[in-house]
């Protein structure tokens, strides 16, 4: 039964990223989208369900910090701009502010979160 669902989930997924394909290359036919559009999807996590033997085991858990990558804040600032054209300017003004970068792989790394912050506060 498990294999079951975890096949119809594949294929939900296969679905997911046909869909997306087919956007991207929409957007990018009208001059909306970048030159090389990419497409990255991330691995699905999957996670066992708890045993009864498990839960007599105490255990802990480390909160790990969210990372935020490049490809994060290049997905934020496509949203803001799509979501409202003339937004762009303010984006790439935004960007600039770090360190006069021209672009978002000139902030440097340890300056991420607050680029983030900057361009959630944007939307």
């Amino acid at each position: 039964m498990l294999e079951v669902e975890i096949q119809s989930l594949k294929a939900e997924i296969n679905a997911l990223k046909d869909a997306i394909t087919s956007l991207t290359t929409t957007l990018i036919g009208q001059g909306q989208g970048q030159a090389h559009a990419t497409l990255t999807v991330a691995p699905a996590v999957i996670t066992p369900a708890p045993t009864a033997e498990a839960a007599d085991v105490p255990f802990e858990v480390e909160a790990t910090p969210e990372q935020i990558t490049a490809e994060n804040l290049q997905a934020i600032c496509l949203a803001i701009v799509r979501k409202t054209p003339a937004m762009k300017q303010r984006v790439k003004d935004t960007i600039a502010a770090f360190d006069g970068a021209a672009t978002i792989a000139k902030v440097p790394v340890e300056r991420y979160s607050e680029l983030k912050a900057a361009l959630e506060a944007l939307q």
